[in-house]
């Protein structure tokens, strides 16, 4: 594939070594890693990565979610790497589609787990 690029970044400074505004972006993948940033910088984050899509475009989110209280499942937290809240952050899913919508983007939820979901933002 000539199309994919890989480079340094975080959430704060995505284009910290590559100014990623000079591609056309159409896809972003965040995979199990948003629950690690507390909802104000994961609003901002969100909003840093959504500004370097060209339109039309997307995103995925794959993380640990909440749908319900996550207490109800302390059982199985393990199972999917969740801490209970000592570093992770997880937010509740109706969050991240608030963050989301307030973004402009058309959203689409997928439960995989009691505390895992998928979440595809549709940019136009």
């Amino acid at each position: 594939m000539n199309n994919l690029i890989f480079a340094y970044g975080s959430f704060e400074k995505p284009d910290a070594v590559l100014n990623l505004k000079t591609y056309d972006i159409t896809k972003i993948l965040a995979v199990y890693s948003l629950h690690h940033l507390p909802d104000k910088l994961k609003k901002r984050s969100l909003a840093n990565l959504v500004g370097l899509l060209k339109r039309p475009g997307w995103m995925v989110i794959g993380d640990i979610m909440f749908f319900d209280d996550p207490e109800k499942y302390k059982q199985i937290f393990d199972d999917i790497g969740y801490d209970g809240g000592q570093t992770d952050f997880p937010s509740r899913v109706e969050y991240l589609i608030e963050c989301l919508h307030n973004l402009k983007g058309k959203t689409q939820v997928v439960q995989i787990h009691p505390l895992v979901g998928i979440i595809i933002a549709d940019f136009e």
